[in-house]
């Protein structure tokens, strides 16, 4: 049996789909970034982030976390919803810490797209929450084995855009700090 070649129609629909997961991503993250938050639980939150933060605040470390993000996201049926909720709490923690530092959250919130490592990561979000669609049309009509193996690929191409966000955010944080 010969492979399916992939058809310019097939590109362009997953293009589709990592459009829209894109713009719903962003969507959920200021919904989240919208909620109230209290100033006594914002202190708190924020004290225990900062201490995590301490031990991700590396290449491996940052890339370790959003790359685990990432591979649920690739899940058939249940990927979109764990990323629906990775977004929301990451708007959450962007409201936390605008509501800790005194400063609007829309502009917090805002101030994120003006980094490379944000859009970089959200491409590859919306990549592997696109391909979970994928996996599970795949499922449903009998082709899981066709799409797992473009999956590998697909995979290791978010792997290697998170890595570079990664590194992107890490010096990002050492000019910075």
């Amino acid at each position: 049996m010969e492979p399916q070649k992939t058809s310019w129609l097939e590109l362009n629909r997953r293009g589709v789909w990592i459009i829209a997961f894109f713009v719903a991503a962003i969507a959920i993250m200021a919904i989240g970034a919208a909620m109230p938050v209290n100033p006594s639980e914002a202190k708190t939150t924020y004290d225990e982030l900062q201490n995590e933060f301490q031990y991700v605040a590396t290449v491996p470390g940052i890339f370790g976390n959003n790359f685990f993000h990432a591979l649920i996201m690739f899940t058939p049926f249940v990927g979109p919803i764990y990323g629906g909720i990775v977004f929301f709490n990451t708007g959450y923690v962007v409201a936390v810490i605008a509501v800790h530092n005194n400063v609007p959250t829309g502009l917090l919130f805002t101030n994120l797209f003006l980094y490379p490592h944000t859009w970089l990561e959200f491409l590859a979000y919306s990549i592997g929450l696109s391909q979970s669609v994928f996996l599970a049309s795949a499922i449903v009509r009998g082709r899981f084995k066709q799409e797992a193996v473009r999956t590998c690929v697909i995979i290791t191409i978010c792997a290697l855009i998170l890595l570079l966000a990664a590194v992107l955010e890490i010096i990002l944080i050492l000019l910075q700090g």
